[in-house]
């Protein structure tokens, strides 16, 4: 069972203007990426590479403003949902502390500190990933095993454990980009694929 907080018990001395203001940015960036599509996300996303090709004098002053506006981007709506709503319960308190324009200059603050850790951990990455780009829930991967084996599996459902995500997937915009990659066995295929090496490999 999963629990949503919805609100923070520390009080608040006056409107969170800049709160809502960024969490507002943050819905229209997104917005922008689920209407526009990749040619969006690819250029206004965050890539070390790009920001090292023009460190370099070989690439666009366009990278230096993704470190601003990468901070607003989202992979998804469960991405952005679960941010806005922390934004929305602890950023209001934390406003009516900081005040409006310092906790701004902290939001931004933070979202270039993240992006500049990124770059120092590898400054020529692209960050390519390959995967369906497209979530599956964990319950399908058991059926399909459940089929291919002809075996009911024996579940023990437990709780979300401390370090479980709720979701994720892998964002190919990148890849496609540059590789032409396009993602073409289900998971389905897939899972019959590897079942079939398994046997075959370990004689089971």
């Amino acid at each position: 069972m999963s629990l949503f907080p919805v609100a923070s018990e520390q009080p608040t001395m006056r409107p969170a203007i800049a709160n809502l203001t960024i969490i507002g940015l943050n819905v229209f960036m997104f917005l922008l990426e689920f209407i526009l599509g990749d040619s969006f996300i690819e250029a206004w996303a965050f890539t070390p590479a790009q920001l090292t090709a023009f460190l370099h004098g070989s690439g666009s002053f366009q990278s230096v403003l993704t470190i601003f506006t990468s901070m607003f981007m989202h992979a998804g709506w469960s991405h952005l949902f679960g941010n806005m709503l922390f934004l929305w319960i602890f950023g209001q308190a934390t406003e009516s502390a900081f005040g409006s324009r310092m906790y701004t200059v902290f939001y931004l603050i933070c979202g270039v500190v993240a992006n500049m850790a990124q770059y120092l951990v590898d400054p020529n990455s692209t960050v390519l990933n390959l995967g369906a780009s497209r979530r599956v829930a964990l319950m399908r991967y058991i059926e399909v095993l459940e089929e291919k084996l002809q075996k009911r599996a024996t579940l023990n459902l437990m709780p979300m454990q401390p370090g479980d995500v709720t979701d994720t997937d892998a964002d190919v915009s990148e890849t496609r980009a540059v590789l032409g990659y396009e993602p073409k066995v289900s998971v389905e295929e897939g899972v019959a694929r590897f079942v079939d090496w398994y046997r075959e490999y370990y004689g089971v």
